[in-house]
């Protein structure tokens, strides 16, 4: 399923290659060389390994919630959990994805996918 969400979301524009992620290792194609022919197609090395940052924490984010590692920690864990992964503004460029609001637009330029991050409240 979720090989078939990054896959799809890459072929209709959704995503852009990360722009303020390291560019993934050489030794990295080899293993996402099988990925993208099996749940990947399409998608390139640096979106595939950014995917797989983002699926590790969503996991261990739930995982700490499951296992009671937020318990005296964090008091409002829903707010916590949407500022992490409800990506608004600054956080979903740099996870690569794109406004929802400019999808309609169609892909955005090649000089879009290299802006800066600036880290605000937008």
């Amino acid at each position: 399923m979720f090989g078939a969400i990054i896959s799809d979301a890459w072929q209709a524009g959704a995503l852009q290659r990360p722009g303020i992620c390291p560019q993934s290792p050489e030794s990295f194609a080899a293993d996402a060389a099988p990925l993208r022919e099996s749940i990947l197609p399409g998608v390139p090395d640096d979106a595939i390994a950014a995917a797989l940052a983002c699926w590790t924490a969503l996991f261990g984010m739930i995982s700490f919630e499951l296992f009671g590692q937020f318990e005296n920690v964090i008091t409002d864990r829903a707010a916590f959990f949407a500022h992490n992964h409800g990506l608004p503004g600054p956080a979903r460029r740099a996870a690569g994805l794109r406004d929802p609001a400019r999808l309609a637009a169609g892909p955005a330029p090649v000089s879009q996918h290299c802006e800066p991050v600036t880290w605000d409240s937008g």
